[in-house]
């Protein structure tokens, strides 16, 4: 059995690879949005800074940005939403953060980021600030809420020991996960199962929590594609 804690929208993209593989699996959703309203003056000097669906859903209405703007994206996931609203001046596509970061260490031509974002802050992308690389901001365009409490069905596959993988794709997500969990059930998941990582930052922020080294697994490249070939591997 595997365990995945991905929010619903995303969850629906990579069920079918699942089914496919015929793994069995239960998600539980520990991370919801609330989308926010903020007025944002369009300049067409700076570069918009993309990394999730849901800051895709804010740009919807937004038909001068759509047809105007400058981005950056993240992800190839986010390159298609934004590809699906009409987006035509994509720029650069970034496999994750540190990639970015590297990015704007390097190139001259972007000087202005602007990032479209949630309310749980990218401690990578922050060293853009700190260290003064760019002239770098972020907008919340939605609001991060996560779950109180595990469901009954997921209690009961814990205390009966059928989980055997634990997919990870947000290190804050996981760390709010582990907060939920009794004494007994955080051993169990930190001395018994395995816990597939979507990068590196992740799998060290889950050792830092106390996950045994030797249950930790990262996959190679940040999709959901290489981090389910990691199951065929243990």
């Amino acid at each position: 059995m595997i365990l995945i804690i991905r929010p619903k929208i995303d969850f629906d993209i990579i069920v079918s690879d699942l089914q496919k593989s015929k793994y069995k699996f239960h998600n539980e959703p520990f991370m919801y949005f609330k989308k926010l309203s903020p007025k944002i003056r369009f300049d067409p000097n700076c570069f918009y800074l993309i990394s999730s669906l849901q800051a895709i859903k804010f740009l919807k209405l937004k038909k001068k940005f759509i047809q105007n703007g400058n981005f950056l994206v993240i992800g190839q996931k986010v390159k298609k939403g934004m590809q699906s609203i009409g987006v035509k001046k994509i720029h650069h596509v970034f496999k994750d953060s540190y990639d970015l970061l590297n990015f704007v260490k390097k190139e001259k031509y972007v000087n202005h980021i602007h990032h479209l974002t949630g309310t749980v802050a990218n401690e990578v992308l922050n060293e853009i600030n700190k260290k003064k690389l760019k002239n770098y901001k972020s907008t919340k365009v939605y609001k991060v809420l996560f779950k109180k409490k595990l469901s009954k069905r997921l209690r009961k596959l814990i205390a009966s020991e059928e989980i055997v993988f634990m997919l990870h794709y947000s290190l804050k997500v996981s760390e709010v996960f582990f907060k939920k969990n009794s004494q007994n059930e955080k051993i169990w998941f930190k001395k018994k199962i395995y816990h597939l990582c979507m990068s590196p930052r992740i799998a060290k922020g889950l050792q830092n929590l106390g996950v045994s080294k030797t249950l930790l697994k990262t996959s190679k490249k940040p999709n959901n594609k290489s981090l389910l070939l990691l199951l065929k591997h243990i």
